[in-house]
């Protein structure tokens, strides 16, 4: 398979990112990948060059008070993770899940990750599980004040009742 950014070489690296629903895949080759920031030198790939990619200039900026607030399990820096792209542990998620959280809705259209049912469970069971997830995501929606959302979900939840 080429790369999809300058047709040349074969590509290497494939990247799958799910975007409001929507499966997009991008298939480059190594070259492309260390001009665009991707990848180092060293082979090492760069979370921060992908993320921009959904992240405004503004939001990846972020501002004083991200940039001092640590986690109080590793000592790591928002600021740090910013730079780095890698979380030191997974208390980070805790500590800095405000500024994470708009960049995974970005990502996943969901701050959760809810994963999939088992094609075991069907029937009844899978739809209580649905049931279940849109009432938490409902419960969220209206706790945000997104009562637009909260109406969507809500019609979700009367069409699976039946």
């Amino acid at each position: 398979m080429k790369c999809d950014k300058c047709g040349k070489n074969e590509a290497n690296i494939h990247m799958k990112n799910i975007f409001n629903g929507n499966v997009v895949e991008y298939h480059i080759c190594e070259d492309c990948a260390k001009d665009s920031g991707i990848i180092g030198e060293q082979g090492g790939i760069f979370i921060d060059s992908i993320l921009k990619g959904f992240m405004g200039d503004s939001e990846a900026a972020g501002d004083k008070t991200e940039e001092q607030k640590r986690c109080p399990s590793c000592n790591m820096r928002y600021e740090d993770f910013k730079s780095k792209g890698r979380l030191g542990c997974d208390n980070c998620y805790q500590a800095f899940r405000e500024e994470l959280r708009p960049m995974l809705e970005k990502m996943n259209k969901s701050s959760r990750h809810i994963g999939k049912v088992p094609s075991r469970l069907e029937g009844d069971v899978a739809k209580k599980i649905s049931m279940d997830r849109l009432k938490k995501e409902m419960e969220e929606a209206v706790k945000s004040e997104d009562f637009e959302s909260a109406a969507d979900i809500r019609d979700k939840i009367k069409k699976l009742q039946g």
